[in-house]
């Protein structure tokens, strides 16, 4: 297994149940390495952040993420394009 991103970091605090449902998505998207992933809710951006971690690794593909409301600002951090 690789070793966890820094970004990823602060998953750790993460209820034991929301923890393990970012780690696998993280773990699906590197394993599958799509070209286009579609979330649908954003919320916190747990999640996108996992995503976008996972296809900067694989060095290509791209995340869409809707929800229903504004969560421009969510990712705190740079992730690759």
């Amino acid at each position: 297994m690789s070793m966890l991103d820094p970004r990823l970091e602060s998953i750790k605090s993460y209820p034991r149940a929301m923890r393990f449902y970012v780690l696998t998505l993280h773990e699906i998207v590197l394993e599958s390495k799509p070209l286009k992933v579609l979330e649908l809710g954003t919320q916190n951006g747990q999640s996108s952040k996992s995503i976008l971690t996972a296809l900067g690794k694989n060095g290509k593909g791209e995340l869409i993420s809707l929800d229903h409301k504004n969560r421009s600002g969510i990712l705190d951090v740079e992730y690759p394009d």
